[in-house]
């Protein structure tokens, strides 16, 4: 919690901002991380999605344009 404490206040445009609020961020990753039964939790954003290669070789595969891995 520390480090996204000092991380947040590096962005110096969102300090004044009611949300940047250290004791607001500590308590909303405590309230996160209370449903997954441990002290904080922080929410993650998936910024990019890379596809896995298909892993079973599926005869279909090929002819949809899947990549085939063994």
């Amino acid at each position: 919690m520390d480090i996204t404490l000092a991380a947040l206040a590096c962005h110096r445009s969102r300090s004044t901002a009611w949300y940047m609020e250290p004791e607001l961020v500590e308590a909303t990753a405590r309230h996160r991380g209370r449903y997954g039964r441990i002290r904080h939790a922080e929410p993650l954003e998936v910024v990019r999605d890379v596809p896995r290669p298909v892993v079973e070789a599926d005869p279909n595969a090929r002819a949809n344009g899947l990549t085939v891995s063994r």
